[in-house]
């Protein structure tokens, strides 16, 4: 018996003597601790990232943004002048104040536009600016009623340089269509009358400028370009 308690207490000392060990839980990394922990993986992925090698010198300049260029061209009316804008400053064109309602030709060089009733022409550029259809023109025409002869509508051809437009005659409170149809071309300008009357108001070209239509508020017409084969194509009650 005495040698058994003995025996038990030089295991237990034995024990005691062991290296501890601890087995606690470990304590929650706090937010500071994680953020840093993140960082340093961050830091420690980037610099194991290889370096990307510099592309080769080139003897072509670098383009750092796109040419303004453009071949939009818009023109527009303001306190009675037109102006012109192009990709860059606008342009001032003409400065008499009394100028409305410009349209420019096809190839872009030329506007066309009313001044006091009268047709006038301008280039892109603003110079050689004239009278094209003077009333003087305009009062050989064939007409009904008192007033003043003015130009009313007018269009340029597709991809042409003529100019076509009707009249009306005009007083101090009223304006009375005269449904003609004339034609200028800006390089001969002599002025062509087609159609006397119960041509139109509104003047609509087909896309190869071979036909128009003329658009009263009872009935459109259409004829051809030089003026032959006139007919009413639809009639309607307003």
């Amino acid at each position: 018996m005495g040698r058994f308690f003995w025996l038990l207490l030089a295991v237990f000392l034995a024990a005691c003597n062991l290296p501890s060990k601890d087995i606690s839980p470990a304590p929650t990394p706090g937010v500071d601790t994680v953020a840093t922990a993140v960082a340093g993986k961050l830091t420690a992925v980037a610099g194991e990232t290889e370096s990307v090698p510099a592309a080769p010198p080139t003897s072509q300049p670098v383009q750092t943004s796109a040419p303004q260029t453009t071949d939009l061209r818009v023109v527009y009316v303001k306190a009675g002048n037109l102006w012109l804008w192009a990709g860059s400053a606008p342009l001032q064109l003409t400065h008499s104040g009394l100028d409305a309602r410009p349209k420019i030709a096809a190839d872009g060089q030329v506007i066309a536009f009313l001044r006091s009733g009268e047709l006038w022409t301008v280039n892109a550029d603003g110079s050689n600016e004239h009278l094209l259809v003077s009333r003087a023109d305009l009062a050989k025409f064939p007409h009904s009623g008192d007033g003043s002869p003015e130009v009313s509508q007018f269009v340029f051809a597709p991809g042409g340089r003529a100019v076509y437009f009707n009249t009306t005659m005009t007083g101090e409170n009223f304006s009375v269509p005269q449904y003609n149809l004339a034609k200028v071309n800006l390089d001969q300008p002599a002025v062509e009358l087609l159609l006397e009357s119960d041509a139109g108001d509104a003047i609509i070209f087909a896309p190869d400028g071979s036909k128009m239509a003329l658009v009263q508020p009872e009935k459109i017409n259409i004829v051809n370009a030089d003026g032959s084969g006139f007919k009413t194509l639809f009639t309607f009650k307003m």
